[in-house]
This record gives structure tokens, sequence and C-alpha cells, in this order.
């Protein structure tokens, strides 16, 4: 090859970037792909959900009735979702129907007397939402707005948390509260014997477990953005003219998740990152929930891993080490995690799961109906007056076992989330509500190795919800599923919108 050929053969480089004007500088806006009105519809409906997510399920509900109807709205406006995410929403809604149509199915079987009550036959939206918000992401997502919102919003939690701990949440703010939750259980004292008086932190949802279980559901973003850096090349970053040619990775300027992502902000995003982790898991330490601290334990791990590689094991393990000695020199959570064996054996749980199954046994294929758990269980406890012969769903070994336990709390569920469901929905619902966490497992870790880093955060908190679908029902607090739907939508968010900074490869 002469020298011509090989002058020929060489990519031609274009001149190295000017890093310091990119690193101020916002690159053009791309011309949008949908009217304005639903681009601000969807982030308005993104930001209400969130600010629901913080202030209370009330507010979340009223953003999940507008993400459905918004969905429905823009059917025809809507590019074709990718399959991944079509899948996501295909099952999402087959669930709902199922949910929605079982209760009546029961009933015509006369497998159950009655319909469920409205509060929870309402909650078929819940499912619902996880379709609609798949569709919503697809419009774009006001990535800066929710950051701020999430961390402004967990500083206001711990620091009631910290007052509730120590006793010294006013009078007047429990009297208040009295309409929403029981005002002794911010009373409840959860020290040692001999120790100073020490409460349970409750937050702004006045009601502890509602405040780990939101603190487990923002923990995956939280450590997203520890996870986030700023040098590194994304698709959306300056490249060579040759696109064959390897050249200089460039600083990630870019406003990737609508954040700009240079070193500069990047660091800013990562102490943001640090401080709301610590912030999230001090209101899980505050709140004595050890199902919390377990999943928190966990998602600390993948997390880790995700971001940062199985090289990075051992500071992971220093980590995990340090965490839980903090929480072991602490009397109050001895106690707790020495009374763990007590919650299962002849005590609360291990009746819920033994309804839960029984109720399963007796109806494998249909269930009792969506919503019909608690008046199921009931039917078969509550023992018939003196001389009066049982009822035909009369169960004296599950009535025996209920006769000294808290009836209105245990019944709720089978504090756990696959019972409970194959227990309400059967088989066929059962199959269904697998189906859709597959499918959203599946469709997270290909964004997540595609380096969508709201996809990694929304991984991780898939994570933490079966760890504590474990032990607790969490559908049955709307709110917290609706906390948790929102973090998996946006871990869905399109890379155009979403772009989000690449991790660590595993």
């Amino acid at each position: 090859m002469d020298t011509q050929d090989i002058a020929a053969a060489q990519p031609i480089a274009s001149p190295a970037p000017d890093v310091a004007a990119l690193a101020d500088q916002r690159p053009p806006q791309p011309t949008p792909a949908f009217p304005a009105w639903m681009t601000r519809a969807a982030a308005t409906v993104l930001i209400v959900w969130a600010l629901g997510a913080l202030l209370g399920e009330a507010l979340a509900q009223v953003a999940c009735a507008l993400a459905i109807l918004f969905s429905i709205v823009t059917l025809r406006a809507r590019p074709a979702l990718p399959p991944r995410q079509r899948r996501v929403v295909q099952f999402a809604v087959a669930l709902a129907a199922w949910q929605a149509l079982s209760p009546l199915v029961t009933w015509l079987l006369g497998i159950h007397p009655e319909l469920p009550p409205l509060r929870r036959y309402g909650q078929i939206f819940d499912t619902a939402a996880i379709a609609a918000l798949v569709c919503v992401v697809q419009f774009g997502v006001p990535w800066r707005t929710l950051v701020g919102i999430c961390a402004t919003g967990w500083l206001g939690h711990t620091i009631a948390a910290l007052f509730q701990h120590f006793g010294l949440w006013p009078a007047a703010l429990i009297e208040w509260t009295s309409y929403k939750a029981n005002p002794s259980r911010l009373y409840e004292n959860f020290a040692a014997p001999g120790d100073p008086v020490r409460h349970a932190g409750a937050g702004i949802y006045y009601h502890r477990l509602k405040l780990a279980h939101h603190a487990v559901a923002f923990f995956g973003p939280a450590l997203a953005l520890v996870g986030l850096r700023g040098n590194e090349t994304t698709s959306e970053a300056v490249s060579t003219s040759n696109s064959n040619a390897k050249s200089d990775a460039a600083p990630k300027s870019a406003w990737v998740a609508g954040l700009s992502a240079s070193a500069s902000i990047a660091s800013r995003l990562r102490a943001t990152g640090i401080f709301f982790a610590l912030l999230l898991a001090a209101c899980v330490y505050l709140t004595y929930a050890r199902a919390s601290f377990g999943a928190l334990l966990v998602m600390l791990s993948v997390g880790l891993i995700f971001l940062f590689g199985r090289r990075s094991l051992v500071p992971i393990l220093a980590v995990l080490f340090l965490t839980v000695a903090v929480v072991a020199l602490s009397p109050a959570w001895q106690q707790r995690f020495t009374k763990l064996s007590g919650t299962w054996v002849g005590q609360d749980r291990h009746f819920a799961m033994t309804a839960g199954l029984t109720l399963a046994r007796e109806h494998p294929l249909t269930g009792v109906g969506f919503g019909n758990y608690q008046r199921a269980v009931m039917l078969r406890i509550d023992r018939p007056a003196e001389g009066q012969p049982p009822g035909p769903r009369f169960d004296k070994r599950l009535s025996g076992m209920a006769r000294y336990l808290n009836h209105d709390l245990i019944s709720l569920d089978a504090h756990n989330v696959l019972l409970t469901v194959f227990a309400e929905t059967g088989l066929v619902g059962l199959i269904l509500y697998v189906l859709l966490q597959l499918s959203l497992f599946r469709a997270l870790w290909e964004r997540h190795r595609e380096g969508a880093l709201a996809a990694t955060a929304a991984f991780v908190s898939l994570v933490g919800f079966h760890c504590l679908g474990a032990v607790h029902y969490l559908p049955f607090h709307t709110g917290v599923f609706l906390t948790f739907s929102l973090i998996w939508g946006l871990g869905l968010a399109p890379a155009r919108s979403a772009g989000d900074p690449t991790p660590r490869p595993i």
C-alpha cells in the first residue's frame, strides 16, 4: 500500500472540543415531537404525583387519575411503545381488568356473598397507574424539578421524625392529625426497659410503616444519584465527524436526564444523592421497621454493585458492616430484633399467612375476589352467637388461632404480596401479577444495561419492593404502592427525554 492509500485510510480527526465552553453550554433543544400542552400536562402529572408521594396519598390518587386520563386522551398522539414497555402496559392492563371482574365472578359463582368495599375495589386504578405512567413519561420528564421536590420533602420528613422520636411533637398537631391516624401510635415507646422514652418516627405521614416503606421506595433514586459521574461519553455527547473512529472521550456536558452532567454539576448531584440517602436511612432507623432495614441493606448491596462493579465488594461489605454495627449499638433496635421470632410463631403474621393459604386452597382458580380478603377471613373466624349454628364458611381452626389476636389488623391481608394476590384473585391473577413483575424486571434491566441511570434506580427500588413484599402487602397502602409505581415508570422513560448518565459496567 503506497503513502497515498495509507493517508486515505486514516480517519479525519475533528478539532478537539472546547471543554470550557461545553461545560456551560446547553445543547440545542430538539424540535418537540408533541404539542406543547402535552409535554406540560405530562410534567404536571409527574410533579403532582411526586408531591403526593411526599405529602399524602390523596394527592397521589389525583395524579393517578390524571395520568390514566392523560394516557387515554393522548393515545393516538403517542408513538408506538418499544416492545419491553408495551409488555409492561399489556400485563398491567390485563391484571387491572381481572381485578375489576373477579369480585363479580366470585359473587356469581357463590364463592363470596357480597361485593368488596369501594375503598379496596378502587385500588384497581393503582394497578392501571403502572401502565399510565409508562405512557406519560414518553412525553418528557422534569427531572430537575423532581429531584428538588424529593430532596426537600425528605428533609421535612426527617425533621418531623426526629421531633416525634424525642417526644417533642406539639400537642396541637397531635390533635389535628387524630383524624388521620391514632395519636397513640405517635407515642408508642420502643425504648428498652430502663432507657429514656423513644418513640417511632412517623414523618408527615403520621404512620411509621408508611414512612419506612416510602423511604425504601426512594432509596433506589438516591443511590443512583450517588453513582452519577460527569466525565464519561454518551451517545449524546460531542463526537468526531467519523463515527467509526475511536476518539478521546469528551466530558459529558449534554443535558442528560434534564440535568447538566458536566463534572461540576455531577459532583453537586452526587452530594445531593449522598445527603438524600442519609435522610432516607435516618428515617428507616427512626421508625424501628425491621423489614425496611433489611430491604435497605439488600438495596444498598445491589445498587452499589450495579453502579461501581464487582470490584467494589470490599468497600460495599465495609459499608454494610458499619450500617449493621450502628443499628446494633441501639438497645431499642436490639429489642426489636429479639422480638422477631415472636411475630411468626403463633402470632399475627403466622395467623395472617395461614388464613391466606386457607383461602387460596379453597378457591385456587378465582380466589375470593379482589378486595374481599378481610371479609372472607372474618366469615371464617367469627364465632356464632350462643346456641346458633356456625355459618357455612366458619373455620374452627382459624377461629381458634385468632381468638386472642386483633381481628381488625390480622385479617386485612396475608402479610405477603404474592399470597394475598393468590387468595384474592386466584391463579389467574397470580400469573398476571408475576408476568407484570417479570416484565418490569426485564425492561428495567435492559434499560440499565443501556446506561439509563433512572432504570438502575427503579430496578433497585423494585428489589426493595419485593423484599418488603415478603412480609407486607404493600398495595394495601395506596400511597406506598403509587410511590413505587412512580419510580418504576420514571425508570422506563425513553432515552430521548431521560438519556441517563452511564453507570460503571458490571
